[in-house]
């Protein structure tokens, strides 16, 4: 199995989907925190997720840059957020179909940065930014429109922003490696028009040992 593809069944929380209401209910600990340390993930409990996603998907939520689910309900006691159900197909499954041109998955990629810069600008960062979180929306009338969530998670990072930023460049890359053969260079470039040169890291071992475990990179 890919790490890649670890977290959908390793799944911190439950989730259930229903025809009109997503239902997520936080759990405590789940065996996917074993590795949060490589991820720069600290590991945070049941109740601090909870309040962390309720806070943000409710500052974000009317940013008519930025997509997130409509927040229907909560529960304080039980750390239950529902949302509006919406037909979705996220990132990965899109990154992962050759008959898709690389030129449309890109402009995906393009997308998904211009929120995350959103999401920076004002003060936050997303924390959980791999293509699993981002999601088209089904319908021809959507015209590609993106939705991301799961804000849940922070990262113990010398630059949290930045971290975001590697992590779905380095989760687009490995994906359209896979699935077309190339494209590095061309997803640099995405990012370049984005964030610009000027993005810098610190990075150590861990982040060494983590981007080449997760993403398949040597480099």
């Amino acid at each position: 199995m890919k790490l890649n593809d670890i977290g959908r069944v390793l799944r911190t929380n439950d989730v259930e989907i229903g025809p009109e209401r997503v239902t997520k209910r936080f759990k405590q600990f789940a065996l996917s925190m074993l590795w949060g340390f490589l991820e720069r993930k600290p590991y945070l409990s049941a109740k601090a997720r909870y309040e962390r996603e309720k806070r943000l998907i409710t500052k974000f939520f009317g940013n008519s840059d930025l997509k997130t689910p409509t927040l229907l309900d909560s529960d304080d006691q039980e750390l239950i957020l529902v949302f509006q159900t919406l037909g979705l197909t996220d990132l990965v499954q899109i990154f992962q179909d050759p008959a898709i041109h690389i030129d449309d998955k890109l402009q995906y990629l393009r997308t998904a940065l211009n929120q995350l810069h959103t999401i920076h600008n004002v003060g936050e960062t997303h924390g959980d930014p791999y293509l699993k979180n981002f999601f088209r929306v089904n319908g021809s009338e959507n015209n590609g429109r993106l939705y991301t969530c799961d804000f849940e998670y922070e990262r113990k990072s010398p630059e949290p922003a930045v971290t975001d930023v590697l992590i779905l460049t380095a989760n687009s890359i490995n994906a359209l490696f896979q699935a077309n053969g190339s494209a590095p260079k061309s997803a640099l470039s995405v990012v370049r028009e984005v964030y610009g040169d000027d993005i810098h890291f610190p990075f150590d071992i861990r982040d060494r040992v983590f981007f080449s475990l997760r993403f398949d990179m040597g480099h």
